[in-house]
């Protein structure tokens, strides 16, 4: 699978990322959403992970953005702000699911996991 996670705070990055390659996944990370607006535009990504608080342009506008041009790729809110608003509000954006931080890397895994197996084809 390959992963695109945006997030602006490098140790937030740094731990992300060595769960990922733990998992033997490929992530590629950009620091705000329009950053990843120009790589969703180059690259095709198995699963989104987006922080909600970033400069230039919010987690929140930037899943809106991606739904204009990307309505299949899997979104995650990846964010401190567990409030229920903040759901709320990130699954009204188009994202699909909502991840407290610190995360439980077992909880992340499974969401990914679910995400690979909605999208492996079957064959009969």
């Amino acid at each position: 699978m390959r992963i695109l996670l945006v997030e602006d705070n490098q140790m937030n990055i740094l731990i992300i990322k060595k769960f990922l390659t733990r998992w033997n996944l490929v992530c590629e990370e950009c620091e705000n959403g329009k950053d990843a607006m120009h790589k969703i535009k180059e690259y095709k990504y198995d699963l989104i992970l987006m922080d909600l608080h970033m400069p230039n342009m919010d987690g929140f506008e930037t899943a809106k953005a991606i739904r204009m041009v990307n309505k299949h790729t899997p979104i995650f809110a990846l964010t401190a702000d567990a409030f229920a608003e903040t759901r709320i509000k990130a699954l009204a954006y188009g994202m699909n699911d909502f991840i407290s931080k610190p995360f439980e890397p077992d909880m992340l895994l499974s969401k990914i996991i679910k995400v690979k197996l909605q999208n492996t084809p079957t064959y009969n």
